[in-house]
């Protein structure tokens, strides 16, 4: 029996289809780049402004955290009882003259503001918090010590930022989420804000999970 010699338009189809079989095989040796696994926790801070008030050195992050970069005194320009911008007698309309005035609170001080002397509660620096603390500078006239892993990112591992959770909706102020600094971990489930939740560090598990303080995360882990 006679070969029939392939028709042109057979070797066009053959030809499409050989090609269209390696396309397939490159494509599944490679996945694309948006399936490539990508680290949750190891997220750099775009900031949106700082915490508190201006210069204060925590930022407040686009992605709903909050970075210590640095350790500053928290308002510096507030003149103390021996500075030499402290008024020498009590101006009108003020709450002090000495610290030892200011004892509605504990680590009370008095301080010089817009030409009045008041009183302020907290801290000022790192060294009035305890080791295991920081102190996070507020929009009052003084500061608050909150628990820390890390004051700043010098003490984070390179590529690590020392970060916090960002207020979300009073959740942090209202003590529901604990405010905890620690470094951040390519084992953090999350960064900042987790679609509109909590993001928070938790010691037992030394990584950051979504949800409340007694949340499971989705690995099971206590």
């Amino acid at each position: 029996m006679a070969h029939r010699a392939p028709s042109l338009d057979g070797i066009r189809l053959a030809l499409l289809g050989a090609l269209a079989g390696a396309l397939g095989c490159a494509s599944g040796a490679s996945p694309a780049a948006d399936d490539a696994p990508r680290v949750k926790g190891l997220v750099a801070c775009v900031p949106e402004g700082d915490q508190g008030y201006p210069g204060s050195g925590v930022a407040r992050c686009e992605a709903g955290f909050l970075h210590r970069a640095r350790a500053l005194e928290c308002r510096p320009e507030l003149a103390r009882v021996g500075s030499p911008s402290y008024p020498e007698s009590r101006p009108p309309n003020s709450s002090c003259f000495t610290d030892a005035d200011c004892r509605s609170l504990p680590d009370g001080y008095c301080v010089l503001r817009d030409d009045r002397l008041l009183c302020a509660y907290g801290c000022r620096q790192d060294s009035d918090c305890g080791v295991d603390e920081l102190c996070l500078c507020t929009e009052r006239l003084a500061g608050s010590c909150v628990a820390a892993d890390c004051r700043t990112d010098a003490d984070c591992p390179e590529g690590s930022s020392c970060t916090g959770p960002l207020d979300l909706n009073g959740l942090v102020s209202s003590a529901a989420i604990p405010v905890f600094f620690a470094c951040q971990s390519a084992s953090d489930e999350c960064a900042g804000d987790c679609f509109g939740g909590p993001c928070h560090y938790r010691p037992e598990l030394g990584r950051r999970v979504c949800g409340g303080p007694s949340a499971v995360p989705s690995d099971g882990a206590p």
